[in-house]
């Protein structure tokens, strides 16, 4: 008979131990992993939904780790503390930790220009958008290029109000749709793991959250991806659009930095529920808050079920024609004009 460390949860009527899925937003269908040693306590959203065939959500510890080697490192570090003979763990001084961050000249260098050349999404959304607006866009939030997969990978940099470099989290995309990479595996990697700094104590924060304090009386768009936030950016200008980093990400965590802010949700078709209920949490405790149904309106069965998010809605519509349709709805009489004059609309940037 195998016996295994990290185990599911066995059901405990008493004890409630049934949660929401993070994945379909279902309540007590979720089992979380455990550490059958008591050691460590892994994050609510590692576990298994009960509703294998309707959602299928399963975030193994393995993985877990994989995507968190700093952990699993100082889990090895904290077994070895033990009496192997009775399992006991050693008393030792609880330190204080301090919220690590990384030098701005590692985020400059990644974001110099002559490297856009290299960077996969740059390069597909050059097509989208034009490299004039693109290169803008980078620049305002932030956005390198790393050195990982052929340089052809792109650095979100997540950089708190106060001006902390908290970490950069390295994606690689596909540079003729613009998809994440998955095949075989997903490539996600973060920059603290790649330069291998030692003690590193992360604490995440709002992708594109240094910008709150430039533009202190404009409405806040929480998207879920980053690359959805500078895709949003793009097209509607009304917003400080940042990013959770994931369907929760630093959402729970951070919140409450937008205490004074109109706030409004765009959340993935996935996360929905999820975000929903997030949502009237915060309506709440008095925030100033709205969610958006748009892709309710926007898209049929099968994209919703795909996970669509905002940024594939925009990017249906170039920047001149979402421009030219937000400035009929403020000038109706100039659809008049148009029609009588058979006007068409012309871009006005070559694409380089």
């Amino acid at each position: 008979m195998s016996i295994y460390r990290f185990i599911l949860e066995k059901y405990d009527r008493s004890k409630m131990n049934r949660y929401t899925c993070p994945g379909c937003g279902r309540k007590k269908e979720f089992t979380r992993y455990i550490d059958t040693m008591g050691i460590f306590i892994f994050p609510p959203n590692v576990g298994k939904c009960n509703r294998v065939n309707n959602c299928g959500y399963h975030y193994p510890p393995s993985q877990f780790f994989r995507d968190n080697p700093e952990v699993l490192k100082d889990l090895m570090n904290e077994d070895m503390r033990f009496d192997r003979n009775n399992l006991t763990p050693k008393p030792h001084t609880v330190k204080t930790v301090h919220i690590s961050s990384i030098d701005k000249k590692i985020l400059h260098f990644s974001c110099a220009e002559k490297w856009y050349q290299y960077n996969n999404l740059f390069l597909f959304l050059c097509g989208k958008i034009g490299k004039k607006e693109t290169i803008q866009i980078f620049k305002e939030y932030h956005v390198g290029t790393s050195k990982k997969w052929n340089r052809a990978a792109t650095v979100f940099w997540q950089v708190s109000m106060s001006g902390e470099i908290r970490t950069g989290k390295i994606m690689l995309y596909h540079k003729g749709n613009g998809h994440r990479v998955k095949e075989d595996y997903s490539r996600i990697a973060w920059v603290h793991t790649e330069m291998n700094i030692k003690d590193f104590h992360l604490e995440q924060c709002f992708f594109g959250e240094h910008l709150l304090n430039l533009y202190p009386d404009k409405a806040v768009g929480i998207v879920e991806s980053e690359k959805s936030a500078i895709i949003s950016a793009a097209y509607i200008k009304d917003f400080i659009w940042i990013a959770s980093g994931g369907m929760n990400g630093c959402l729970n965590s951070r919140y409450h930095i937008l205490r004074n802010r109109k706030i409004c949700l765009f959340p993935d078709s996935k996360a929905y529920v999820s975000w929903h209920t997030f949502y009237i949490k915060l309506k709440s405790e008095n925030y100033s808050i709205s969610i958006s149904n748009l892709l309710e309106f926007k898209t049929n069965e099968e994209q919703w079920n795909a996970g669509i998010d905002i940024a594939d809605i925009l990017l249906q519509q170039s920047l001149q024609e979402t421009a030219l349709t937000y400035f009929l709805q403020s000038n109706p009489c100039m659809q008049l004009l148009i029609d009588t004059f058979d006007l068409e609309l012309c871009e006005n940037e070559t694409i380089e």
